[in-house]
This record gives C-alpha cells, structure tokens and sequence, in this order.
C-alpha cells in the first residue's frame, strides 16, 4: 500500500474542528487536539523505491502526532534497530531492522516490554483504529461498545502478541 493512501486513511478518522467545538472545546484547545491525529505530508513527491519506514520519516510531518500512548519522534538508527518514537513515560518506540517487528523498550533497560505490530506498514494500516478510538474519547463517546469494536478492529490486523498491548491499554 502506498505511503500516502495510508496517510490519507489516518487523517480521514480525525475529528473535525467543528465535531470539537460543538463538543464545548475552546477553539485553540479543538485546534490542538485535532493537530495530535493528524499526520500531514510534507512531500508530494514521494521516493517509493525507499523502505515504507524511511518513506514515512522523509515525507510526513509527524511532529505533534500523539496517539494514545505512542509518538514519533526524528528516526535515529544503530545496526540493529531504528529508534521512531516513543510513550509518555519516556519509553522508546523501536523497529528491529531484522524481523521488523515494530516494539517498546525501556528506557532504563531497553529489554522490550510489549510488542506494537509485526512492521511498519501493520503500525500504519491500525493507526485510524486508534485515531477513531482516540477521537470518540475526545467527543466523549467511549463505552464498552466502542471498546470492543476498536478491540475487534484491532484483532483483525493483529496476532495475540501484538494485540495484548492494545488489549491492555484500552481494557475491556
């Protein structure tokens, strides 16, 4: 799949400025939500001869991406894995250049704590499960309902390695 319909899939789950101002959010305050679900293209003209990762660190603007509990940061690499991003909590968002396997590892040990999506392409074809997820609790339309259709979503992509994080995160 191509890099920008991936994108255009994230962003087309984001809320709208007006979904957010109806829902009582201060405009500057429905404006800066909606910019952390975003992810907008820097770069039309996209090399797709470079692996979807480097194509993705080249050409969007993930800067104030934020979902849920991941972001992107500026891609940095060693010869086993590049660093993309991270959590809150200060904990490393990593791609292992062998397997691919997109994970978490601890800041203070850097031993993996929980396995995100198998590669970067599955890390981009969930993110609109997430953004959606993460736009119904700005909206304030979380229930058990929506949790087990993100959930359901989710399963769909996801084998139960990589599926027990999300599982965790937004509970049952």
């Amino acid at each position: 799949m191509k890099l920008s319909t991936l994108i255009e899939n994230i962003n087309t789950q984001a809320p709208g400025l007006q979904e957010l101002l109806h829902n009582a959010y201060e405009k500057e305050t429905a404006e800066a939500m909606r910019n952390l679900l975003i992810l907008p293209l820097k770069n039309e003209n996209i090399n797709e001869k470079l692996p979807l990762l480097k194509q993705f660190f080249e050409n969007v603007d993930y800067n104030n991406f934020q979902v849920l509990n991941l972001f992107f940061s500026d891609l940095m690499e060693n010869e086993q894995l590049y660093l993309i991003g991270g959590t809150p909590n200060g904990d490393f968002l990593i791609a292992d250049k062998k397997s691919g396997v997109i994970a978490i590892a601890d800041y203070y040990s850097n031993k993996i704590t929980d396995y995100i999506a198998p590669d970067f392409q599955t890390l981009l074809q969930i993110l609109p499960i997430l953004v959606d997820y993460s736009k119904k609790g700005l909206l304030n339309q979380i229930d058990s309902n929506a949790k087990k259709k993100t959930l359901s979503q989710l399963k769909k992509h996801l084998d139960k390695k990589y599926f027990k994080f999300y599982k965790n995160l937004i509970g049952k």
